[in-house]
């Protein structure tokens, strides 16, 4: 619930803000599903451009990285085919490489090496 007093990382939103317009922009994030309408409403007043967001699924525990994998797979089967990945994550970097994405690395604080 704490998530709507999230910071935002604006290295990453400076990044969205540069991304040509005819770009859709695909959010995902391991954040459960049950704070969509908060994650929404956070997006909103970050003035975040956003296309389509896809939330980790009630219950599911595991890793952010395989359900981030799981996320491109999705939008891969809805016609979609991504092409970029950020995230301030480097095993999430490293599972996004392996899928044959460019990534790009945008250091939060939050997590190490």
């Amino acid at each position: 619930m704490a998530a709507s007093d999230d910071a935002t990382i604006q290295k990453q939103v400076d990044f969205l803000d540069e991304v040509p317009a005819e770009h859709l922009i695909a959010l995902v994030t391991s954040r459960p599903d049950w704070v969509d309408q908060i994650t929404m409403e956070w997006l909103d007043r970050h003035e975040i451009r956003w296309d389509v967001l896809i939330m980790r699924s009630t219950g599911d525990y595991g890793q952010a990285a395989v359900m981030k994998t799981q996320a491109v797979a999705q939008l891969r089967e809805a016609g979609f085919e991504p092409t970029l990945a950020i995230d301030d994550h480097p095993r999430n970097i490293k599972a996004y490489k392996a899928l044959g994405l460019d990534t790009v690395y945008i250091e939060s604080g939050y997590h190490t090496r």
